[in-house]
Parts: C-alpha cells; sequence; structure tokens
C-alpha cells in the first residue's frame, strides 16, 4: 500500500508540473487524471480500513487464511524445484 500511495503521489507531483507548465489540453487532461488518483486513493483507504477492521474483529479467520496462502504458497515453490 506504501507503494501505491508514493508512485501515486509522484504521478500526482509529475501531473502538477505539466499542468502549470502545459497548454489548456494538458491542463484539462491533468485535472480528468487527478480526479482519478483521487477516487483512487479514497477507494484504497476504504479497502485498507475494511481489512484492519476484519482482522481485528476476527483474528482467527484472519491467521487461517494467512497460514492457507503460506500452504499453497509452499506448495507451489515446492513443485518448482
Amino acid at each position: 500500500m506504501d507503494e501505491l500511495r508514493g508512485a501515486m503521489a509522484e504521478a500526482q507531483t509529475l501531473l502538477n508540473a505539466a499542468g502549470v507548465e502545459g497548454a489548456d489540453v494538458v491542463r484539462q487532461a491533468h485535472d480528468k487524471v487527478s480526479e482519478s488518483f483521487d477516487r483512487a486513493r479514497v477507494v484504497i483507504e476504504d479497502l485498507e480500513d475494511d481489512a484492519t477492521r476484519y482482522v481485528r474483529d476476527n483474528p482467527w479467520h484472519a491467521l487461517g487464511f494467512a497460514a492457507a496462502i503460506g500452504v499453497l504458497v509452499g506448495v507451489f515453490v515446492a513443485r518448482r524445484r
């Protein structure tokens, strides 16, 4: 999540620079992409909050899910050898 947020922040910085130096068309594109980033940021934050809430409310389910994923990864890694 932190890497995705960092990438979004970097893209936003680049868009801001383009918006200042660009023509009206670039500025309109900047505004649309900026709105998309804002919506994506809200969705990501909501998903993160939901996941955190689920893990806090259901720690044993979360632990079981993590263990199942670990077993699957182990099976796939063992097959590749």
